[in-house]
């Protein structure tokens, strides 16, 4: 397919009348610059929630409004660290079971034509906003997604974690270096003590030091500078998934340092036991 023919959709999407040829091809020029799709840079100009309602009329199907609250989790053993390219997923509507997505430019066509020749799969489709369809994923599949962040470190990089399964020979010599410390500690003179109590207090106040060392440190370090800075129009979308079940004291805390990101607008929503950024 040409421009002309991605011309004419995405008018076709949001209203002839809306979008004119030229503000069209600018879409499109803007979405090869930045590497997107051109449905989601039309969705910077217009706004995403107009532009997916006008896919869902183009398609004659309907449109899920956010949140959406029905959707169904993945499968399990899934990873959870898909879920940023997730772009379909299914859910209950009134009883029945459609399929939620959010199409880019091509999946629109081949959609078009596919309800063309089978019009009951309209009915079986439901479009909807990419944030929508990742707030509503990350609600779905929060548990998966609480469960195997805690454990992909201790699965990927096992040598970097606390969980780690001793051997009974390691286990041995650690109880037989804590018996002989405290040994040497309980039976040594009392002269020896005034000499290993210094020692003691170094290794403890060891980790304090490098933490105030690093604090004060990073006072003076200068952040990179980037190699060319992009015009805000040109930024991509992102979406932060913060997880915080039980992390009800740490949300004021965490809601400044996201308000602090240095982003043109920071949209923050609150689903169960998920805070979606979305950064546009």
């Amino acid at each position: 397919m040409g421009d002309a023919d991605d011309i004419a959709l995405l008018r076709a999407l949001t209203g002839h009348g809306r979008l004119s040829a030229a503000d069209a091809q600018a879409v499109l020029d803007r979405a090869r610059r930045i590497g997107v799709d051109p449905i989601t840079s039309l969705s910077h100009r217009l706004g995403a929630e107009r532009v997916h309602r006008g896919i869902a009329h183009y398609l004659g199907c309907a449109y899920g409004e956010a949140p959406l609250r029905d959707i169904k989790a993945l499968a399990v053993g899934r990873p959870a660290e898909l879920l940023g390219g997730v772009q379909t997923a299914r859910m209950d509507m009134a009883g029945i079971e459609v399929v939620v997505t959010a199409p880019g430019l091509a999946q629109v066509r081949a959609l078009a034509q596919r309800f063309a020749a089978r019009r009951e799969l309209g009915a079986m489709t439901c479009i909807a906003t990419p944030s929508a369809l990742s707030a509503g994923l990350a609600a779905a599949n929060s548990e998966a997604m609480l469960e195997q962040g805690v454990h992909r470190l201790a699965r990927t990089v096992p040598l970097l974690t606390a969980h780690l399964e001793l051997t009974l020979g390691a286990r041995a010599t650690l109880v037989g270096a804590i018996g002989l410390v405290l040994a040497i500690v309980f039976l040594s003179p009392l002269w020896l003590q005034a000499l290993l109590l210094p020692a003691v207090t170094a290794i403890l106040a060891a980790p304090s030091a490098f933490r105030i060392w690093a604090l004060i440190r990073s006072q003076f370090v200068r952040p990179l500078a980037p190699a060319q800075v992009l015009a805000d129009a040109d930024l991509p979308v992102y979406s932060v998934m913060i997880p915080l079940r039980d992390e009800a004291n740490m949300v004021p805390q965490i809601a400044r340092a996201m308000r602090r990101l240095d982003y043109p607008a920071l949209c923050i929503k609150r689903t169960k036991d998920m805070a979606v950024c979305n950064c546009s």
